[in-house]
């Protein structure tokens, strides 16, 4: 995180004690904390302070969302702050203040997505000159805590044996968990912000043996774009596209595609699939036929 928010940003983060466990997906969590730390560095242009803290807080009846047992990690900015007319908005998909080409307006509607998928909530504090706080509550898990990785054994099996894949992305908290995820499948990993530094890095680099892109990118090429670049000048090179949102579905329809948010999981079992060798896919095959031949 400190390496993505550069270091006109100071990072400070302070946890609480005995904080209670909860139960989410590791990669869409990091995501949606990463997205709204990036947030805070764009509304400090000039340096600022973060503050990511975390606490254990029973929320009673009567009081704004859900009651019950809630961890809350808060992030707080000395930013520039939001007027209500857009504070209103913040969540609402494709809303954004960024100028054209620097932002998607997915970033904070994701966070509030992930946040209502894990029974939680989100409350926002923020004013013009005067910063802005953002809190995410998270229900209070009773499971015991080292049971919660047991879903994630695909993204734990080093499958990637080595091999090279480049990420292509230019929103750096969803950069940052492709990079984390794929690191832990047991791949080597190169990162682009644009297309067209991928396909520079493309003619330089021969090892590169799976492309994970984002569909929509600052830059003359768009993901798609790269994607029939790659099929027609490197057709070895396996290409996976992802997005939050896309209109010309019609325009993907042979192209591999994985939505956002994703799940660490989803993109283990997307990469395995393209990934597999030609001996692993005649092994599968061959016990298809058999399994056809006995029923």
């Amino acid at each position: 995180m400190r390496r993505t928010l550069g270091e006109h940003i100071n990072a400070d983060f302070r946890s609480g004690d005995g904080i209670w466990p909860i139960q989410v997906d590791r990669a869409q969590f990091e995501a949606a904390l990463l997205n709204l730390a990036v947030n805070a560095r764009d509304a400090m242009p000039d340096g600022g302070d973060l503050t990511i803290s975390v606490e254990n807080q029973a929320v009673e009846e009567g009081r704004s969302g859900p009651s019950g047992e809630f961890v809350v990690i808060s992030v707080s900015d000395t930013g520039i702050g939001m007027p209500p007319e857009v504070l209103e908005k913040v969540f609402e998909p494709f809303f954004t203040t960024k100028e054209s080409g620097k932002g998607t307006g997915l970033g904070l509607s994701m966070v509030y997505g992930f946040v209502q998928q894990c029974h939680g909530h989100v409350e926002v504090e923020s004013a013009p000159n005067a910063g802005t706080t953002i809190r995410i509550f998270l229900p209070r898990s009773h499971e015991v805590a080292e049971s919660a990785p047991d879903d994630q054994s695909a993204v734990a099996h080093p499958f990637g044996e080595g091999r090279m894949v480049l990420v292509v992305e230019d929103n750096p908290a969803v950069r940052q968990v492709a990079l984390s995820t794929l690191h832990s499948l047991g791949f080597k990993v190169m990162e682009a912000e644009t297309g067209d530094e991928a396909a520079h890095l493309l003619k330089m680099k021969k090892d590169i043996k799976l492309v994970l892109s984002d569909v929509r990118m600052p830059g003359e090429l768009s993901g798609i774009d790269l994607a029939r670049l790659i099929q027609r000048e490197q057709p070895d090179i396996q290409v996976l596209l992802t997005t939050g949102y896309f209109d010309g579905e019609d325009k993907l329809e042979d192209l591999n595609l994985l939505y956002k948010p994703y799940r660490a999981t989803d993109l283990a079992e997307k990469i395995q699939s393209l990934m597999r060798s030609p001996q692993e896919i005649e092994f599968e095959n061959a016990m298809i036929h058999q399994a056809a031949a006995v029923a």
